[in-house]
């Protein structure tokens, strides 16, 4: 048992040559003819070469050396670090330890690789890329890109230099000419508008409905009867208003209402007299003043004061939280 034992670890010893360390299995490897235990294979068979005690396939390989491998290839395939590579399809020549240095037509070389030439691409350099490109398309950073519908022309590296009518050019892209607008100049946008919309900041705005007058780049400057002003635009009077004042709204209600944030509310008739700033103050008798509003007093509630609700109840009721249950 203990030879045993001692034959196993032996069979998987660690076998150091200069800087490589391999494992030497038991198993005889592909391709070994003659294989030593903790040692590896000593010789291969054909097709196969030796090196650091395992056998590596020669295929495609003209001459072959053990403990170096391929040194030189078949046609059709070429040298890399010891190994024949089958040359592509796409290459037409390729050098030893370097790859393609040539490609067939419609193919471009970029770090000894051949790359298929874009359908849209006219002409292309080697380790460059796309030089031109077919109508239709323009260059940029050695990419062929569609050339957008509303644009005319279009310079390689650049993009659109003019723009089909109806479009105006802005950072060399073509823009739509925005509704409302009469010209549009290129890099600047929309300079005029139309009858019925005003300028700002280079976008045609239609004028409002109550709008009188108004002044390119500023908005409304004059409203029509039954509007006033507000921030250059024009807002509908409420009929129940008196009094307006622009930019600042309504200063004064029509008779039988009263004011509450700058609007008009009716004066309810269970209201004795009200306060522009608040609204109710004081209520007709039955009723209770609740948060400015005048609310019917409760049946069941005998004694009510303004703003808390019930103090005192009629009899066959008591009072919870200013409430009679």
């Amino acid at each position: 048992m203990k030879g045993l034992i001692i034959s196993l670890l032996i069979s998987l010893i660690l076998c150091s040559t200069d800087d490589d360390v391999i494992l030497r299995s038991t198993v005889n490897p592909v391709g070994c003819e003659t294989f030593v235990n903790g040692v590896g294979c000593t010789k291969c068979k054909n097709g196969y070469v030796l090196k650091d005690g395992e056998c590596l396939e020669t295929k495609g390989c003209s001459d072959a050396k053990d403990n170096i491998g391929c040194t030189s290839c078949k046609i059709g395939y070429y040298l890399m670090k010891n190994k024949c590579l089958i040359k592509p399809d796409s290459c037409l020549n390729a050098k030893d330890n370097v790859g393609c240095t040539s490609c067939r037509v419609g193919y471009y070389l970029y770090d000894h690789f051949c790359y298929r030439k874009p359908i849209n691409c006219l002409n292309a350099e080697d380790n460059v890329g796309c030089t031109s490109c077919k109508i239709g398309y323009y260059l940029r950073d050695h990419i062929c890109n569609p050339k957008p519908d509303n644009c005319l022309n279009a310079e390689d590296n650049v993009g659109c230099t003019s723009c089909k009518i109806g479009n105006y050019l802005m950072n060399h892209m073509c823009y739509k000419k925005p509704r409302g607008c009469q010209i549009a100049e290129d890099n600047i946008g929309c300079t005029s508008c139309k009858f019925g919309y005003y300028l700002l900041n280079r976008l045609c705005i239609e004028k409002p409905e109550g709008c009188s007058l108004f002044e390119e780049n500023v908005g409304c400057v004059y409203c029509k009867y039954g509007y006033y002003m507000s921030n250059h635009s024009c807002l509908k009077k409420d009929p129940k208003c008196k009094t307006y004042v622009d930019n600042v709204g309504c200063t004064e209600c029509e008779k039988g209402y009263y004011m509450f944030e700058s609007k008009c509310y009716k004066i309810k008739e269970e209201c004795l007299s009200y306060s522009d700033k608040l609204g109710c103050t004081s209520c007709k008798a039955g009723y209770n003043l609740v948060k400015y509003t005048c609310i019917k007093d409760p049946e069941k509630c005998l004694i009510i004061e303004n703003h808390v609700g019930c103090l005192a109840c009629k009899e066959g009721y008591y009072l919870n939280n200013f409430n009679c249950l």
